[in-house]
């Protein structure tokens, strides 16, 4: 189902991963693909040693890929597609030693809650998992990370902020699927 969100990285005080996803962003979809992720994770040593591997792309790099893709010179690379969404994570764990990921910047998704419906950082610095939820109407309820005075940057006149936290789960102590999913059936059986 398309469901659009935003899968965060942040380590160091950096953000090191916004990607964007286009399919089955609600927790019981990509969150439980993140959940997973975390919970099977054997060093989370590692994984932060990995993301030293991953860039954002420059405009100039984003442009000659685009410019490719155009020509049908190359396929979309897998990580910086709509669909990749959490695979994209243990694809990080995969980096060779000398290799780097590179990818898309979507953090600034995250401010319009009218159109990123879930979103998902995995902070690194504060040892945590943060599940936030879209559709923002109250500039009270949106979260400090993605905190705007104005409406929807893409539309100005709608009346939608950023995105909410509705949950943040610690990583040494993530809960099995049927808890994490129980957080969120109630806000799903009303949308």
């Amino acid at each position: 189902m398309g469901t659009r969100h935003l899968i965060e990285v942040v380590n160091n005080n950096e953000i090191k991963v916004a990607q964007y996803g286009q399919w089955d962003g609600y927790p019981d979809g990509q969150g439980v693909d993140i959940l997973s992720f975390l919970s099977k994770l054997d060093n989370l040593d590692t994984f932060k040693k990995q993301l030293d591997k991953v860039r954002f792309l420059t405009t100039e790099e984003i442009n000659l890929i685009n410019d490719k893709l155009s020509k049908r010179e190359i396929n979309m690379p897998p990580e910086l597609s709509r669909d990749t969404s959490a695979k994209l994570l243990p694809m990080i764990m995969e980096i060779e030693d000398d290799k780097e990921l590179l990818l898309h910047n979507k953090h600034d998704f995250g401010y319009d809650s009218l159109f990123c419906e879930w979103a998902y950082v995995i902070d690194l610095d504060k040892n945590v998992l943060e599940v936030y939820r879209g559709f923002v109407t109250e500039k009270d309820k949106q979260a400090e990370r993605w905190h705007t005075d104005n409406k929807t940057n893409n539309n100005p006149d709608t009346s939608y902020f950023g995105v909410e936290l509705v949950k943040s789960f610690e990583l040494n102590n993530l809960p099995p699927e049927q808890v994490f999913l129980s957080y969120f059936t109630e806000d799903e059986d009303e949308e």
